[in-house]
């Protein structure tokens, strides 16, 4: 119920469209395993989804239940891997955030989690469409681009139809200990160990 692939991408075939709500208690879940959830949902859109490879992905995240609690377990640690997750491992690009509901004390914080193209809208949806035009929105907000919790039911499904192929990715990794040189961070719950999928050199 937290993140979700909207139907209808943007301008009807440009970016997907991943909405996000934060409407789960601080103390529900650790920031691991809200990572684990956003990565895995991103492994799905790399294999299964043209338009979010091909042109990208734009974010809409409503920060309405964003609480003191919640900021708080972003240690600055987490930060930099979220970071390092979008900017180099992620090997889609990452077109625009547009963040809805946030109140002015938490945008400060919002910039600097994200240092990308981003559109802060607050309570007042009037604004909105010059990031995102508001049919492509969920019906819940306005919207025309699906129901979200008939969405949720269906985002179930697909997890149901990758339950295999996660489930075969647990078996696959490296010894590192084995490694030459320098050891590679691939400890972390983004499995960030720097360097970029985006660009490779060919001599």
């Amino acid at each position: 119920r937290t993140l979700v692939s909207l139907p209808i991408p943007l301008n009807d075939s440009g970016p997907r469209i991943i909405f996000y709500r934060c409407n789960y208690g601080a103390q529900d879940f650790t920031v691991e395993q809200v990572s684990q959830y956003i990565t895995a949902l991103h492994e799905i859109a790399m294999v299964s989804d043209p338009y979010a490879c091909i042109h990208g992905i734009s974010y809409i995240l409503d920060f309405s239940k964003l609480t003191l609690q919640h900021a708080m377990l972003l240690t600055p640690t987490h930060l930099k891997k979220f970071v390092q997750f979008f900017e180099n491992t992620l090997p889609m690009r990452i077109k625009s955030f547009t963040v809805i509901n946030l109140s002015p004390a938490a945008e400060y914080l919002q910039r600097l989690v994200f240092p990308y193209r981003i559109f802060i809208c607050g309570r007042n949806f009037n604004d909105i469409s010059s990031a995102v035009p508001r049919k492509y929105l969920p019906q819940e907000y306005g919207g025309e681009n699906g129901s979200l919790a008939q969405l949720v039911e269906d985002n179930n499904k697909i997890w149901d139809q990758h339950r295999d192929f996660f489930r075969e990715n647990a078996y696959y990794g490296t010894n590192e200990r084995l490694r030459l040189g320098k050891i590679l961070d691939f400890g972390g719950e983004l499995g960030v160990a720097g360097g970029s999928f985006r660009k490779l050199d060919v001599d």
